[in-house]
């Protein structure tokens, strides 16, 4: 999800990187981590971050 940008980055309005070690997969879907302290931040609120991503993704994916 997310072109391969962090999930808990796009649920804050900006692109990171990710560490393929740090994801989670939720409904089929993989959901890639700046790193996996940040996945920890990111976990116990997981759908609400991926409900707040989704809404931002598509101006995010728009920016250079």
């Amino acid at each position: 999800q997310f072109g391969g940008y962090c999930a808990y980055g796009v649920s804050e309005d900006h692109k990171s990187p990710t560490d393929p070690a740090a994801f989670t997969i939720v409904d089929n879907k993989l959901y890639l981590n700046y790193n996996n302290k940040v996945k920890e931040l990111w976990f116990p609120k997981k759908e609400e971050r991926i409900a707040t991503a989704n809404k931002l993704w598509p101006a995010l994916n728009q920016s250079n």
